[in-house]
């Protein structure tokens, strides 16, 4: 299993001038936590992309494979993943993507190992709580989730017409049997077509391209631990989790790798 994640935004809402994923959170940073989860969950520390961006080379002190986004500071999370392809076959690789800035832990990443499925998301069912922590008028940053009975999904990405979503997307997909090909052509289609703009395209919007070309993204519940640092109070709340679980800390798979230099 390939792994691609996205780090090469900065943290403009934040306020602050590094990496979201390399905020210091005690000794170590969001990044490092991510890693040693991902290699808990069996990924291979050959299998990890990071595409960087914003100042790049903060991340060199990783000993993981890196692709740098030339456009990041003018493109969204597509173009990220569009970068990876002249190293990864879209079309034979089982590939995880995994935006930079959200905190999970290893059992979501082993429950996407082992869906049977060729593309399959998570999904947080307490998003209410998590969102009203985050921002006082959270509607404003709700995106549709909505599945079917069969827990097939049937709309990403758009702006809430309701305040009461199946769920919120959490920033981690898996794509198996180079079923991310697929993503790749619909939005080489959709590019051919001039329908829109590579460098516009967010990661929720491709996969609400996959949903209205008929193919299947299945769609599955999650309550544990998980945090997104887009905002002030996200910070906060990241902290407070880490406070509240310190074996997050304990970063023992990174440790027992070559991956920090």
């Amino acid at each position: 299993m390939k792994v691609i994640i996205l780090a090469a935004g900065a943290s403009r809402r934040l306020g602050l001038n590094q990496p979201k994923s390399l905020i210091k959170l005690e000794e170590t940073n969001l990044i490092e936590i991510q890693l040693n989860q991902l290699l808990k969950a069996g990924i291979s520390p050959k299998d990890i992309n990071i595409v960087t961006g914003y100042k790049y080379k903060e991340f060199e002190y990783l000993n993981v494979n890196q692709i740098y986004n030339i456009d990041y500071d003018k493109s969204h999370q597509v173009k990220s993943i569009f970068c990876c392809a002249n190293f990864i076959d879209f079309s034979k690789e089982d590939i995880l993507i995994s935006y930079g800035d959200v905190l999970y832990e290893s059992n979501i990443v082993k429950e996407l190992l082992n869906s049977n499925h060729d593309i399959t998301v998570p999904y947080l069912i307490d998003w209410k709580n998590i969102w009203r922590d985050r921002l006082d008028d959270y509607v404003t940053d709700l995106e549709t989730f909505k599945i079917n009975d069969d827990h097939f999904l049937i709309e990403i990405g758009d702006k809430v017409t309701d305040i009461d979503p199946n769920g919120q997307f959490m920033g981690l997909a898996c794509f198996k049997r180079g079923s991310l090909k697929k993503l790749e052509n619909v939005i080489t289609g959709a590019l051919n077509g001039n329908l829109t703009d590579l460098n516009k395209i967010e990661f929720t919007t491709a996969l609400n391209f996959l949903i209205q070309n008929r193919m299947e993204v299945k769609a599955f519940p999650y309550n544990g631990i998980f945090n997104e640092l887009d905002f002030p109070k996200d910070l906060k709340r990241l902290k407070i989790i880490i406070e509240e679980n310190p074996s997050l800390l304990n970063l023992e798979y990174l440790i027992n790798t070559e991956i920090i230099k």
